[in-house]
């Protein structure tokens, strides 16, 4: 499997050895862009329950910073960078039991509605990447040159969680349910192991500086992991994400 990291330092490696042997850091562009990521968000019923009070703040602010090699005659450029944006949150009133959820009832329950409980998340995607960049100096959109780049890209997400009112039960199949825990304040922190995906961006040269851009970035992870402080291992997490988010912006050459 192809390896970021080993790109990553291969291309350092080369930055380094040409500015050593006197290539002009003048062949190289610096990068910088801002912007808003968009998250795309799970289904009903994984981080919150339709029915029930939610917030979900999922287009955060965003900027990544990149090296990019001069232009050759043809218009192709290899690219690394980092990317990061700010956290993105979710505020959700639940039912602790997910068979006691029904998106379609009146009551939003299957039978008696259980006790709610406030669960808050928060999230973040950190990636790296590493491109080759082509631009049409002759093909126009708006009257601009075009550039498209692609490549390999190394996400490492981290979440946390905290409920704030848990209950937990041994038979769930009980009727009427008995809880034997709670409430209790449960929180975890949890970061997602790496993975090396693809990343694909376009966009328009506005000036010869500057370029408005949409990149594609993949997100992945559990939210499915077990909590310490649940009895019997049991979970308030629901579902996993693995989607992929859509990151607009301006990108700026210094």
């Amino acid at each position: 499997m192809f390896k970021v990291k080993s790109a990553v330092l291969l291309f350092l490696q080369v930055f380094i050895l040409s500015l050593m042997f006197g290539v002009s850091a003048s062949a190289y562009e610096i990068k910088a862009d801002f912007g808003l990521m968009k998250f795309t968000p799970v289904e009903n019923g994984n981080w919150y329950q339709d029915g029930f009070s939610h917030t979900l703040r999922l287009n955060q602010p965003a900027a990544s910073l990149s090296i990019y090699t001069d232009k050759s005659k043809d218009g192709y450029q290899l690219g690394l960078g980092f990317g990061t944006e700010r956290k993105a949150t979710t505020d959700a009133m639940v039912l602790n039991q997910d068979s006691n959820y029904n998106a379609n009832s009146a009551t939003h329950c299957n039978g008696p509605c259980g006790p709610l409980s406030h669960m808050q998340g928060e999230g973040k995607v950190p990636y790296t990447f590493l491109v080759l960049r082509k631009t049409w100096m002759n093909s126009f959109a708006f009257g601009k040159p075009i550039w498209l780049e692609g490549g390999p890209c190394y996400t490492r997400p981290s979440y946390s969680n905290t409920n704030w009112d848990w209950y937990g039960s041994n038979n769930y199949n009980a009727k009427p349910v008995v809880y034997d825990a709670g409430p209790i304040v449960s929180h975890i922190d949890h970061k997602v192991e790496g993975r090396t995906s693809a990343t694909a961006a376009v966009g328009i040269e506005l000036t010869k500086d500057i370029s408005a851009l949409v990149r594609l970035v993949p997100t992945s992870a559990s939210n499915s992991q077990p909590d310490p402080l649940v009895p019997s291992g049991q979970t308030y997490y629901r579902g996993d994400y693995s989607k992929v988010s859509v990151y607009f912006g301006v990108q700026i050459k210094f």
